[in-house]
Order: structure tokens, then C-alpha cells, then sequence
């Protein structure tokens, strides 16, 4: 069976993911930029994925929920 860990580290962008918690904003690549809700929302997203998997990186689970984002572009 798959587990939660192998999903995460397969299903990942090796695109650079810059978060700033402080000031809402995450830079995806060059190409794309959330701020605010949606900024925050992602970065919950992340933070639920992260205590979820429970033995994955930070920014394995942020380059996991930001390939759909860099999908769309490709």
C-alpha cells in the first residue's frame, strides 16, 4: 500500500517556492504569486501536510501542493 510519504516526495515540483508568512505572499516559480487569503490558504494547506505525513519535509510538502499551480503553466 501507498502510503501519504510516498505520495508527497513523488508528486513534487522542483520549481523554487518562496513563503512569507508575515506578509500573506507565496512566490511559485517566476510565474505565479499568491497573497493574502489564498496565500494563507495555501500555507495552511501545507502546514496540515506536513503534521499529517509526519516524517516529510516542510518544503517537500510545499513543492507537493504547488504542482498543480506549476501544472496549469506547463
Amino acid at each position: 500500500m501507498v502510503t501519504l510519504t510516498e505520495i508527497v516526495k513523488a508528486y513534487c515540483t522542483d520549481t523554487v517556492i518562496e513563503c512569507d508568512v508575515a506578509f500573506s505572499t507565496v512566490a511559485i516559480g517566476d510565474d505565479i504569486f499568491l497573497q493574502g487569503q489564498e496565500a494563507d490558504e495555501f500555507n495552511d494547506a501545507v502546514e496540515r501536510l506536513w503534521n499529517e505525513t509526519g516524517d516529510t519535509t516542510i518544503e517537500e510538502c510545499r513543492a507537493h501542493l504547488a504542482r498543480p499551480y506549476v501544472d496549469c503553466l506547463g
